[in-house]
């Protein structure tokens, strides 16, 4: 509860709109920058997405990417998500998954670019 709080109260010292527009350039940062990954799929076409990158890499499972990143320091998620219909429209049964918020980066964003370019030449 304590650090719950703590979080709330960090959180609440930010203007609200400040925060969404700060998560709306870094995603669409991130998005131009991810779109220079060769075989990197973003899934969703939503206008006004939350910060949240469900994506693939070709040639790789959803997991391997995961442990790659976090080799690099990254942390994204592997899996369904609880997500297995939205995934199915896709023919997917997992994907990764990277969220970014207001404590995230723009050198961030281009580290986790980098390290998925780094991967992909792997292959």
């Amino acid at each position: 509860m304590v650090g719950l709080l703590s979080a709330l109260n960090w959180l609440t010292s930010f203007d609200r709109q400040a925060i969404a527009t700060y998560e709306t350039q870094l995603m669409q940062y991130a998005m131009e920058a991810l779109a220079t990954v060769p075989g990197l799929r973003v899934l969703g076409t939503a206008p006004d997405r939350i910060a949240v990158l469900t994506f693939t890499l070709a040639g790789h499972d959803p997991a391997t990417v995961a442990d790659w990143l976090d080799r690099d320091g990254i942390a994204v998620r592997a899996g369904h998500h609880c997500a297995q219909p939205a995934l199915a429209h896709y023919g997917l049964e997992s994907a990764a998954r990277a969220s970014l918020a207001l404590y995230n980066t723009s050198e961030e964003v281009d580290q986790l670019t980098a390290s998925l370019r780094a991967l992909q030449q792997t292959a």
